[in-house]
């Protein structure tokens, strides 16, 4: 009787499970990035909103040169 108990209990929690993580795995492309949150759009540059900021440029070994 105490194996019946335990494996329904086993069963449920494995059903939980399924329940949970079902949705997450199927709307996981809009949890991970969200394309219209307002944040994401260039509101404009450090200099227009009047922060300070210093200009980067790197070159990497291969010749590419990434400005920010």
């Amino acid at each position: 009787m105490n194996l019946a108990i335990l494996l329904k209990g086993a069963c449920l929690l494995i059903l939980a499970y399924g329940i949970v993580m079902l949705p997450a795995y199927l709307f996981q492309p809009y949890l991970l990035y969200l394309p219209n949150t307002p944040s994401r759009t260039v509101m404009g540059t450090p200099a227009q909103i009047g922060l300070t900021f210093e200009t980067v440029t790197l070159t990497t070994e291969d010749g590419i040169v990434i400005k920010g």
